[in-house]
């Protein structure tokens, strides 16, 4: 006979952001611009699936009080992760066409084991406008950039402790099965360092346009 399940899921995600920033010229050369700012993203997944068990006791009613045996246990999940990230960055412009941009990020992860859930990230680029010196009539702009960056990544939630799943009962007897992976409670942030140049060309009224970039990512 026909049987049913059901399935439901909640997911969701919350930003809380302060942020302030700053733009002062230092001197008639000298700009510059800054951000200081905080984060706190909370995410939370909710998910059960519940099923009837030997088929319908009353033929086209989907409901899982219509099952014909005695419903199995429903399958929850609900996870929850909470991140906390300080942020700031700095902007240096010279002449508009040397320009200097720094930013750095350390964020404290509910998902990473307590004595190892905080971890530091940061950027360097810069870049200069060669065409405020260089003045020829077929170049409307011209830059050469070159950047390093580090991104951080935490993880899932409770993929460092273990936990069990609650199945059937075996008559009074519960019973209780281990997950389909090994946690890690030695586990540490995940860290991707990279690194770009590049050239970029526009001219002939800009209905040229070029752009060369070499970059790495490890």
């Amino acid at each position: 006979g026909s049987g049913y399940q059901r399935e439901d899921r909640r997911i969701g995600e919350y930003n809380y952001d302060l942020i302030l920033t700053a733009n002062k010229d230092i001197s008639t050369d000298l700009s510059f611009a800054g951000t200081l700012g905080t984060n706190i993203r909370r995410n939370r997944y909710e998910r059960m699936i519940s099923s009837t068990s030997g088929g319908l006791a009353v033929p086209g009613q989907y409901s899982i009080n219509n099952s014909l045996l005695t419903p199995p246990f429903p399958i929850e999940n609900n996870q929850t992760k909470e991140v906390y990230g300080y942020f700031g960055n700095v902007n240096f412009g010279y002449r508009d066409m040397l320009y200097l941009d720094l930013s750095a990020r350390n964020d404290i992860s509910s998902a990473l084991p307590v004595d190892a859930n905080s971890y530091f990230y940061h950027s360097e680029a810069l870049s200069f406008v060669f065409s405020e010196i260089l003045k020829a009539d077929f170049l409307n702009f011209g830059k050469v950039r070159v950047n390093y960056a580090e991104v951080g990544n935490d993880t899932d939630p409770e993929r460092t402790i273990l936990t069990y799943t609650r199945e059937d009962n075996f008559g009074s007897t519960q019973l209780y099965t281990y997950p389909t992976y090994v946690p890690n409670p030695d586990l540490k942030a995940e860290k991707t360092k990279s690194w770009e140049a590049g050239l970029e060309l526009r001219g002939i009224d800009n209905r040229l346009n070029f752009d060369l970039g070499f970059y790495k990512t490890n």
